[in-house]
């Protein structure tokens, strides 16, 4: 019994094993597991996390690196440096999803004995923003049929998709 709850990384005594294992492998590990059980956008979102802390997480850290200094910097960056793929600043929703996700991370390494210290309930999330879904008029509509566009097939998927989704509507109506 004590030697299950020493390798579940009770006591605060270290598991040296799993206290030298590299974070960022762990993290990689998480995120394909969830492509096994992918669920709608779950897996996108914990790919994109680890495409992020990449960037700030150094390669080889372990979790004996790990402190709450450190999860306060990774907010930092999802607060203020983390850009889009258009080098745009993240939104809230991403920034609130892409930090959970860090913190799932270190609840599960905490959970399985590589970290002594449950790090994810020291540093607080982001707050969710408000969804809001913003919808064409009809005029929008028929301007954005006129205009020009660079690429005459992406426009005509768009507005097709659009039409569909008003007939949709119309139909359920």
């Amino acid at each position: 019994m004590r030697k299950a709850e020493y390798a579940q990384g009770r006591f605060e005594l270290k598991n040296t094993a799993k206290s030298k294992r590299i974070f960022l492998n762990f993290f990689a590990e998480l995120t394909e597991e969830k492509q096994k059980q992918d669920t709608s956008n779950n897996y996108g979102n914990w790919f994109s996390t680890l495409q992020h802390l990449k960037k700030i997480v150094p390669k080889n850290m372990t979790f004996e690196e790990i402190d709450e200094s450190f999860v306060k910097k990774v907010h930092r960056y999802f607060e203020k440096d983390a850009l889009t793929k258009s080098e745009l600043p993240l939104s809230q929703n991403s920034k609130y999803s892409y930090f959970n996700k860090f913190k799932a991370a270190l609840r599960s390494a905490f959970d399985n004995g590589y970290l002594t210290i449950n790090y994810a309930s020291k540093v607080k999330s982001f707050e969710q923003a408000e969804s809001q879904r913003e919808y064409l008029i009809f005029d929008e509509l028929q301007r954005l049929a006129k205009a020009e566009c660079k690429y005459p097939v992406l426009k005509k998927a768009f507005l097709f998709r659009v039409y569909q989704g008003c007939v949709g509507r119309i139909l359920i109506l």
